[in-house]
């Protein structure tokens, strides 16, 4: 079983932010948001970068792994 990322949902919650409105905020589906939250998606660069934007933290905060990743291979 997945732990999802807590670290998203955190920052998230912080904001008083449900899903729905980061998915308006960010135009990415309340759907994908959700998957990424419990780790059964991750994100592409852009869909981390307007996730960070719209919980006003840097990507690292709540993507920490997202540079490892990057270095390796394109994220998809």
């Amino acid at each position: 079983m997945k732990n999802g990322n807590m670290e998203l949902k955190i920052a998230r919650t912080r904001e008083r932010m449900c899903q729905y409105e980061l998915s308006h905020r960010t135009g990415i589906s309340q759907g994908l948001i959700s998957l990424i939250e419990r780790c059964y998606r991750q994100p592409t660069k852009v869909q981390a970068e307007r996730i960070a934007d719209a919980l006003q933290v840097n990507v690292e905060e709540i993507f920490p792994d997202l540079l490892l990743r990057g270095r390796n291979k394109e994220i998809i």
